[in-house]
């Protein structure tokens, strides 16, 4: 070593005959004369066993992490892959045409014409819908909004789409119809032990008679749009009272209700996820809102009047985004369809 060299930091194992390990750090250092003879060497010992196992751990659990992150970026490149099929099945359970009426009418020449938004607030949505055509002169439309949204929401109306596509002998009857759909489906939830609150509005419209037969299972009221009169009025029940959601009591006394439709009406069927927003200052998007802005809208064409009110619902909202899944359905009654002979 030379003047002023010094040895520190140096780490060693000592094996003990017991086979325990003990780790030493050693430092060292010359020391001289005033000529730079050597004297002697001088230094200090420190058992660093501790700091060692310490940084072991460390290590260890470093190894550890990193492996379970990947694990779980894996997990999740599986689960988005899933979660993707799962909206592409779901996408696949909505209309994929709309119906025309009677069967062999020319879309643009039929008795009702269909218009829909559908939005899911993520991958996958707790709402649905569906159209039929009952007969040559029948059509139906169901919507439904299970509650909260998501993976568990999609999986229930799955089972609704399931249980409804088993309902067609009730189908005429929209009363009927939700008394069954509500039976069937509180025999399926009880099983689970966790209830899912599913509002739902059903109904028939006959485009001879411009008979619209309907009953609402705690759902939010469609509109109808009388154009012809410029304007609107809410599908209300018959009774003036409420009706409770799908899945919450055995044997609800859903009623059937009735009103008349014009050429030119529009029925417009929507989530609450359409004016549950909201704005500044805590602000609301009421259904009152709604109304005025359908109102300003409704003198267009049914789909840019949806895609217009769907923009205006975000510009209202802080995030400019929708907070829960929205489905928007319309159906548009022509007048009484020519019947070939």
């Amino acid at each position: 070593m030379q003047e002023g060299d010094t040895l520190s930091g140096f780490e060693s194992k000592i094996f003990r005959k017991d086979g325990d390990i003990i780790w030493i750090a050693e430092n060292c250092r010359a020391v001289r004369d005033a000529e730079g003879k050597l004297l002697y060497y001088e230094g200090t010992v420190e058992d660093i066993t501790e700091r060692k196992h310490s940084e072991e751990q460390i290590r260890r659990a470093t190894g550890e992490l990193a492996r379970s992150r990947e694990e779980t970026r894996a997990k999740n490149l599986i689960m988005e892959e899933n979660l993707r099929t799962a909206r592409e099945i779901q996408l696949t359970m909505l209309p994929q045409q709309y119906p025309v009426f009677p069967k062999n009418a020319a879309p643009e020449q039929s008795a009702f014409q269909f218009t829909h938004r559908y939005q899911p607030a993520e991958t996958v949505s707790g709402d649905f819908f569906s159209l039929s055509a009952l007969s040559d002169t029948e059509a139906s439309v169901f919507i439904c909004d299970v509650a909260g949204h998501g993976v568990r929401a999609a999986l229930v109306t799955a089972m609704i789409r399931a249980l409804a596509e088993e309902l067609k002998p009730f189908a005429r009857e929209p009363g009927n119809f939700m008394r069954k759909l509500n039976s069937d489906l509180c025999n399926i939830l009880k099983s689970t032990g966790s209830p899912m609150l599913t509002t739902a509005f059903y109904l028939v419209a006959n485009s001879q008679t411009g008979v619209l037969r309907y009953a609402n299972a705690g759902h939010p009221k469609p509109l109808i749009l009388r154009r012809a009169e410029d304007k609107i009025q809410t599908l209300a029940n018959i009774g003036g009272h409420g009706q409770p959601a799908l899945g919450l009591f055995d044997d609800p006394p859903y009623e059937t209700s009735e009103t008349r439709i014009a050429p030119g009406d529009l029925i417009m069927l929507f989530t609450d996820g359409l004016y549950e927003v909201q704005g500044e200052n805590e602000e609301l998007y009421t259904q009152q809102r709604l109304l005025v802005d359908v109102q300003a809208q409704v003198g267009k064409p049914t789909g840019q009047m949806f895609d217009d009110l769907l923009e205006a619902v975000r510009s209202f909202s802080t995030s400019h985004e929708f907070e829960d899944d929205v489905c928007l359905v319309g159906m548009e009654y022509s007048g009484k369809p020519a019947m070939k002979s």
